[in-house]
């Protein structure tokens, strides 16, 4: 199964999952050149970014599409889609036809993108979800996708809430500091993916 295969199945799932997985792939690619990342690095990290919500292809649709707040057990249903998005790639990488030659770099990007995946809503502080990773224990590709994954899902509409206005979705991304993010990669994301105008918004002192 090629990457297009899957962005189109996520498409076919649910239109605004995969309008926020493409936007999400833009915001990480801007951070991560702003980070020096080099070709194969960036590679890595753009399959990842569009890929990270691939396991809510095996959500159910009227939890997926539901129009206003999730209950408890239904989140706990959603929080599972990186564990099996981490699944989906697993498979689709073991399917791979492929020389010896290209087998030991083919699997070093299997582990960064499967881990990428899995642990993209891992927390800074340790309070995230699968394995509650902690600091520097969490994959840098999950912390950049974090970061755009939560700026885009802020500034976005949703069935059940309307988008965030930028300079408060950069009030939430400064107060998150240490806590959800890694301080440095907020500072950066803010400093060189958010427009000028909105930089300064009420949180800063």
């Amino acid at each position: 199964m090629k990457r297009a295969e899957l962005l189109g199945k996520i498409e076919q799932k649910d239109c605004i999952t995969s309008n926020h997985c493409r936007k999400t792939a833009y915001y990480a690619m801007k951070l991560g050149y702003n980070m020096r990342l080099n070709e194969k690095e960036m590679t890595a990290l753009e399959l990842s970014a569009a890929l990270h919500d691939i396991g809510k292809i095996n959500v159910p649709d009227a939890i997926l599409l539901k129009p206003n707040v999730l209950t408890e057990d239904e989140y706990e249903i959603v929080k599972r889609h990186s564990i099996w998005g981490a699944e989906i790639l697993e498979r689709v990488f073991s399917e791979q036809d492929m020389d010896m030659k290209l087998q030991k770099e083919f699997e070093r990007e299997r582990i960064c993108v499967t881990k990428t995946i899995r642990h993209h809503h891992e927390r800074f502080d340790g309070k995230g979800y699968p394995d509650g990773l902690k600091g520097d224990k969490i994959p840098v590709y999950s912390q950049i996708i974090a970061v755009a994954d939560a700026y885009d899902a802020m500034t976005s509409n949703r069935p059940y809430r309307q988008a965030m206005e930028t300079k408060n979705a950069v009030d939430v991304l400064r107060s998150e500091r240490g806590k959800q993010f890694r301080p440095q990669m907020i500072d950066l994301f803010i400093n060189s993916v958010i427009p000028s105008s909105f930089r300064n918004a009420s949180f800063a002192k």
